[in-house]
């Protein structure tokens, strides 16, 4: 099938406006003989699109034209950062939610390196970070606002931090004692911003008046914007704030009619052009997308998130807001509450904004006054971007860009006060917040360090064109671990970003890709692996569809993802298989979760995780064939009864998976290339096996969706060397359900004489018959079997050389601590049985070795089948 994918002419690179800065007096390398203050302004969710700075770059994205007018989104302060030195067009987080975000900045590595994946747990203060180095380098390091990591900050001399999320009025800062220990102490009565403008300034004049002359580095975290918006004092009184939510243009108003609020029209703020994307279903994206619980319709709180219920959030500047609300929300249809509840979300948003503005100008200020900006670098950044709108959405999480983008504006004087950095410059190249620690680093002089993720941006901030560095990344990476059992529900995803094309693949339930052509679709609306004529979004790891040159281009993106991967060590999440490159994992393949499958020695509790695949069938197994087992039909693992089921076999050395699902009809497939059921049989491409050589074989039968009959079946061979193959057959005639009983019970290298129609194979002369069938002689490592509905445990492993024995070992991913098992042991067609109690000690420990409890000892070769089944 070719759905003549074409790709359009590649953009031209944006160039950078750097130049050389001739009026310095002083080079960029005397200018560093001493080392720099640094000031580091780090806020909560605040996105480009409400930066003016970023409404005026030469390239200004769609998302960030959108608020360019708006004297809500003015932030003329911040801006001062960007024209006295330069503003970051390309900026990106790592893990778009608030705690990982910050442990990113401060270690320089990407989630999984640093262990802070989510929104939950401490943080390690014990490893390598920022302050800790620029302490040990002599500065004196202080943090004022948010830290939110949950335990406390180590590298600071000083802190007053916020209490969990923080207040916005009244809030609660842990502060540090000179003497040790720490205080909470309760601002009362007092705005957030004001709070932290107040102590930041309090610190950095304890400096002045104690005449401490060492280098200085200060976070300054501000809770704005964070959700739930409340905007300052000076924003809500009521002159100032009724001008921005009532239109005067129109009659009534405040101003004709001040007594009657319910007739005044509410002021409109820009909508994105894809705000209604939640209403027509996400088209093209993953079902992920759609999973979401991010629309502002549906999921906004009318009182905490709206203020239109309720009587104290917000205060009394919000009465007159409440009481139109109350007499118009009947009169309203849903687009046009949908559309309102948009329009206070970013009235709220945008003058919390304000405050956070007016604090870095009031610092900024300080520091000019006082001479401190000299030698002095500056950083305004955010935590992650948000969503103002695009999609209907509000928060982050997403590795869409308006929350993978996140503002980065940097000032830096020399000591006479000189800008290092050429005022008004524009930095395309692509920088993440895994930078930050490596870039200050490099400024401060500090060298000796253990090796981070993150790179050195500053030579592409200063003037000195010798400073720029020799090679740069041309794309970025990016996994975000949380979920969709977290807050909001976005799922598991990771992908890579290049300064056109972004891949995403989510991993979590839907095992989706996503592709976006950046440059025509900068709000990510066009899925460019979506399939129009299945309407189904195709899986590359099959193979690519398209041009030649599109089948290049994904592949390239997968190769390249890959390598980010491998580069900074992220096993983390369900691996992926490249088409004509290579064959996945081996527990890859089978679309088994990482955090649903158990592996020797892993100690990660597993009782609560989910396999991927909703319905079908996997079976795999290492082996080493003997050279009897290259002639004939050897049997590998099988699973099933007298009528139903699968199997792997060696038939005459070739791998050859078969699949029977009718239990009236006595027939065997018809031959080696038979993919109709009720009964098939396929052989890997790979050919005859070697004896003596270890090979991983597998087979996932993957079951049609509603309404289709054609089911996918994958039969992949990898050799301990790297050969591989994957052959993909369309089953036709199949059912959605996918899955049936049989007997259920599990042969692994060994037939079974009293079950004479073993996987459904039957005696009728055909191509196969039970007569040709034969154990496998060879040996066999592991075996693993897994059906979505049937009893028989998701992951099953045959110790030694899985034929004979006193116990085999079974992942317990899928078993419950405190739950009661019973094992089944097959002898004669009846089963024994033992209960199997699964404690704490032992659910997610990994493998359960389960004794047989029967006799004889060993068991038979002949009777080697097991099931277990929940009490």
């Amino acid at each position: 099938m070719n759905l003549n994918r074409n790709l359009p002419s590649a953009p031209k690179r944006i160039p950078r406006t750097l130049g050389l800065f001739a009026a310095l007096t002083l080079s960029a390398a005397t200018a560093r003989a001493s080392a720099p203050n640094i000031v580091v302004f780090f806020s909560d969710d605040h996105t480009q699109q409400g930066i003016s700075a970023y409404h005026n770059v030469t390239n200004a994205t769609v998302q960030d034209l959108v608020f360019k007018d708006s004297p809500l989104a003015q932030t003329p302060n911040i801006d001062r950062l960007a024209d006295q030195g330069a503003v970051f067009t390309h900026s990106y987080v790592s893990n778009s939610i608030c705690q990982p975000s910050r442990a990113n900045l401060i270690t320089g590595l990407h989630s999984h390196a640093n262990g802070h994946l989510a929104n939950t747990g401490g943080f390690n203060g014990a490893q390598q970070t920022l302050p800790k180095l620029l302490q040990s380098a002599g500065y004196s390091t202080a943090l004022i606002g948010k830290w939110h990591l949950g335990t406390t900050p180590t590298g600071f001399d000083h802190f007053e931090y916020l209490v969990g999320q923080g207040e916005y009025y009244s809030p609660r800062l842990i502060t540090s004692l000179p003497s040790g220990g720490s205080t909470t102490i309760t601002h009362s009565g007092e705005y957030i911003a004001d709070v932290l403008t107040n102590r930041t300034q309090a610190w950095l004049q304890n400096r002045l008046d104690t005449n401490q002359t060492n280098p200085f580095f200060i976070m300054v975290n501000h809770k704005g914007t964070h959700r739930v918006w409340n905007p300052a004092p000076a924003e809500i009184d009521p002159a100032a704030f009724r001008q921005v939510e009532w239109d005067y243009s129109v009659t009534p108003n405040p101003t004709t009619a001040p007594e009657d609020p319910a007739s005044w029209t509410p002021a409109l703020v820009p909508v994105p052009s894809n705000f209604s994307d939640y209403r027509n279903g996400y088209p093209t994206r993953a079902t992920s997308a759609a999973a979401q619980e991010m629309e502002i319709s549906a999921i906004m709180r009318l009182n905490e998130d709206l203020k239109l219920d309720g009587s104290t959030f917000g205060g009394t500047a919000y009465d007159e807001v409440r009481t139109w609300w109350n007499a118009n929300r009947n009169s309203l249809t849903q687009d046009e509450k949908d559309a309102y509840f948009h329009q206070r979300y970013i009235k709220d948003y945008l003058l919390t904004a304000k405050s956070v503005d007016r604090s870095v100008g009031d610092i900024l200020d300080f520091l000019e006054a006082n001479q401190l900006d000299r030698n002095t670098i500056v950083i305004y950044a955010s935590d992650q971007g948000f969503y103002l709108g695009e999609h209907g959405w509000f928060d982050k999480r997403w590795m869409y860009e308006e929350s993978l983008r996140t503002p980065l504006l940097m000032q830096w004087k020399d000591a006479s006060g000189n800008s290092l950095i050429t005022p008004g410059t524009e930095v395309n190249e692509m920088v993440q917040v895994i930078d930050y620690a490596p870039t200050l680093l490099e400024a401060a002089g500090v060298t000796q360090y253990d090796a981070m993720h993150g790179e050195s941006f500053l030579g592409w901030a200063t003037a000195a064109t010798n400073d720029q560095p020799a090679a740069w990344r041309d794309s970025i990476y990016y996994h975000y671990y949380e979920g969709y059992t977290a807050e909001h529900r976005v799922g598991r995803h990771y992908g890579i970003r290049t300064d056109r094309y972004k891949l995403i693949f989510q991993y979590e339930r839907a095992n989706q890709w996503e592709l976006f052509d950046l440059l025509l679709d900068p709000y990510e609306m066009n899925n460019l692996l979506y399939n129009a004529e299945t309407g189904t979004i195709d899986n590359p790891t099959d193979g690519v569809d398209g041009t030649p040159q599109f089948q290049a281009l994904v592949i390239d993106l997968m190769t390249k993802l890959r390598s980010l991967r491998t580069l900074y060590g992220d096993t983390s999440g369900t691996g992926f298989s490249i088409p004509g490159v290579d064959l996945p994992d081996p527990d890859l393949l089978t679309s088994l979760q990482p955090d649903s499958a158990a592996y020797e020695g892993d100690t990660t509790d597993r009782t609560t995780a989910q396999p991927v695949l909703e319905n079908g069938v996997t079976l795999e197994i290492n082996c080493t064939p003997a050279s009897s087992d290259l002639t004939g039909m050897a049997l590998l693992i099988e699973i099933g009864g007298n009528s139903n089921g699968s199997a792997l076999y060696l038939v005459d050395g070739v791998p050859t998976f078969i699949q029977k699902q009718n239990s009236s009809d006595p027939a065997t497939p018809t031959s080696l290339a038979d993919t109709t059921l009720p009964e098939i049989a396929v052989q890997s491409s790979y050919g005859t096996l070697t004896s003596g050589i270890t090979y991983q074989i597998a087979a996932i039968y993957t079951p049609p969706a509603q309404g289709s009959t054609t089911g996918t079946l994958r039969l992949a061979v990898k050799t301990e060397g790297g050969n591989t193959s994957l052959d993909v057959f369309s089953i036709t005639n199949a059912s959605p359900s996918g899955n049936w009983s049989g007997n259920e019970t599990l042969s692994v290298g060994t037939t079974n004489s009293e079950l004479t129609n073993r996987a459904g194979l039957s005696t009728t002369p055909g191509t196969f018959y039970n007569a040709s069938q034969k154990s496998f002689s060879g040996t066999i490592e592991r075996a693993l079997y897994w059906n979505a509905t049937g009893s028989i445990t998701s992951k099953m492993k045959v110790n030694g050389s899985g034929h004979s024995g006193t116990s085999f070992s079974v992942d317990v991913s899928d078993l419950v601590k405190g739950a009661t098992y019973t094992l089944y042991r097959c002898t004669d067609l009846s089963f024994d049985e033992s209960t199997v109690a699964v404690d704490s000690a032992v659910a997610g420990d990994g493998p359960l070795v389960l004794t047989d409890p029967g006799t004889p000892s060993p068991i038979p070769t002949t009777r080697a089948f097991y099931k277990i089944e929940e009490n």
